[in-house]
């Protein structure tokens, strides 16, 4: 039986299974604590004897009156005890109160939906009819509860703004990683007065995801990627996040719609996919070049990219045919068309154009490329490879892993020829930076490791960069060569086993150079014994 009392704050325990979300830092809930400081709180919470717990009482309803009681100088709250009630019973005024109310947030809303969830063992059907909500709605939430990340979450209770994104809004961002969700929060989101539409969002992440049945790789392949498990067992897919993408439950509609979320894992994968199809593209076709789609709209950070790790892109050229004259064989880099083999005329000043005429002979022809001079060309390219091959060494370079004793000498030395990454101006929170600065005197050890790490991300950045290398291939600078020589020995690269390895397995020197003379030309065979001179 109900009855109405005043009870000790001490001596109620709040429930897990109140999805209110309260921020003790809103202006709405300080009013309240001022209201409750004047009046007394007017309206009861609900409660029932605990059942674990001698002395005291479980909260059913009320959790934010009581909360803003405690931060006043009051020491007792009215309150209608509903005595040894069940679970079930209990629960049943708690979702009375607190799930069926119309002004949840859409965080509280999942929140609801994953208790109801685990109160129903699962059983998604059944928790979309106790809300009276359909199972995407049910899903879509349960997805934003268990997916947004910690810091977009507390975006959410701290920003007014970020307060008015609607669920369909942090379903989208609930699809990205973690990681690419909060650097999106930090880098990306500048709605000062106004928020975004969902089309303007969907838009704007729109290049995040990516269908896996147009994956040009095995989507089962564990071994594309060290270290990374294969796209079918990966955690960053939409069917493994149930309600993100899909209104249904239906598990082959889901496999077949399935997505990447990992955007950047997903580049990786591409361009390891693409190195290895141009190693065996190159056993058949040796003068295979890199290009993107003629209609390809391309940045100037994505086309430095693509620089970076394939070198010089060919993106003005013509379709041709496999036995036309100057065709090339070309392996489309980007976009939808990338790992397609292409034949291609390159278009203008692009690569497979000579900057330099060759000698014209006594016949009026031209004179063959020397065996010297294409076994310096040769080498060029295995060089290209290797400097690329270099730089994503460099990349996952970490401070301990540099060769040299000395390692805070080796980096300073490092950022004081090489210099680090320039930055755009950009805000810096000082608050933080002066605690570092405080904290390093002292913990000095810990926190020059710290700032030593973040010194070498800096230069390793820079050292990227300069190795950089966007022309062509066969046209490698002796002095970039000599550099990534030098460098590799200082940070322990071992340059030489990688262009042994590139020199076997990427750019070996062509069997048909065996029967070619000093001068290029072709060696005369003996008639009679079938054989070249």
């Amino acid at each position: 039986m109900e009855t109405y009392q005043e009870l000790q704050l001490t001596d109620i325990v709040t429930s897990p299974d109140n999805p209110r979300i309260i921020n003790d830092k809103a202006p709405g809930f300080l009013e309240l604590i001022e209201s409750i400081r004047a009046l007394g709180v007017i309206v009861p919470v609900h409660v029932r004897i605990h059942p674990k717990q001698k002395d005291k009482f479980e909260l059913l309803a009320g959790e934010r009156r009581l909360l803003a009681a405690a931060k006043t100088d009051r020491t007792t709250i009215k309150a209608i005890n509903h005595g040894s009630i069940s679970d079930e019973q209990a629960f049943e005024i708690s979702f009375a109160e607190n799930f069926a109310r119309e002004d949840l947030t859409p965080l509280e809303q999942s929140k609801a939906a994953n208790i109801l969830l685990q109160k129903y063992k699962g059983d998604v059907e059944a928790a979309a009819s106790k809300l009276g909500k359909s199972v995407r709605w049910i899903l879509q939430r349960i997805a934003i509860d268990k997916n947004l990340s910690k810091d977009w979450k507390q975006a959410i209770a701290d920003d007014s703004m970020l307060a008015n994104w609607t669920a369909s809004h942090l379903q989208l961002i609930a699809a990205l990683p973690n990681d690419l969700q909060d650097r999106f929060l930090a880098n990306e989101i500048n709605y000062a007065n106004m928020v975004p539409t969902v089309k303007e969002l969907e838009k704007e992440l729109a290049d995040q995801f990516h269908l896996l049945s147009k994956t040009p790789w095995i989507t089962s392949d564990p071994k594309l990627l060290k270290d990374v498990p294969a796209c079918t067992e990966c955690s960053n897919r939409s069917s493994a996040r149930p309600g993100l993408f899909d209104d249904t439950l239906n598990k082959d509609t889901i496999k077949k719609n399935d997505r990447c979320l990992d955007h950047n894992c997903w580049g990786e994968k591409l361009a390891a996919y693409i190195q290895q199809r141009a190693i065996e593209l190159r056993k058949q076709y040796p003068n295979l070049v890199f290009a993107v789609m003629p209609d390809q709209s391309l940045g100037y950070y994505e086309r430095q990219n693509l620089s970076q790790q394939f070198g010089y892109i060919i993106n003005e050229w013509k379709s041709s045919k496999e036995d036309a004259k100057d065709a090339l064989p070309a392996l489309v880099v980007f976009g939808k068309n990338a790992g397609e083999l292409r034949w291609i005329k390159p278009i203008g000043n692009a690569i497979g154009k000579k900057d330099k005429k060759r000698s014209i002979g006594s016949d009026g022809k031209l004179k063959p490329t020397p065996l010297k001079q294409r076994r310096v060309m040769l080498d060029k390219k295995r060089w290209f490879v290797v400097i690329r091959e270099v730089i994503e060494e460099i990349k996952k370079l970490k401070v301990n892993d540099i060769a040299c004793e000395d390692k805070i000498f080796t980096v300073m030395l490092f950022a004081a020829v090489f210099g680090t990454e320039q930055k755009s101006r950009r805000a810096i929170d000082w608050n933080k930076f002066a605690a570092f600065f405080k904290k390093a005197g002292e913990d000095s050890k810990q926190n020059r490791q710290l700032a030593l790490v973040e010194l070498w991300g800096q230069v390793s950045k820079t050292l990227q960069e300069r190795l950089s290398y966007c022309d062509a291939i066969s046209q490698t600078p002796d002095d970039l060569i000599t550099e990534v020589q030098g460098l590799g020995e200082v940070i322990g690269i071992d340059v030489t086993a990688i262009f042994k390895k590139v020199s076997q397995e990427v750019y070996p020197e062509p069997k048909s150079w065996k029967n070619l003379n000093a001068n290029g030309s072709p060696k005369k065979k003996n008639k009679k014994k079938g054989i070249s001179k």
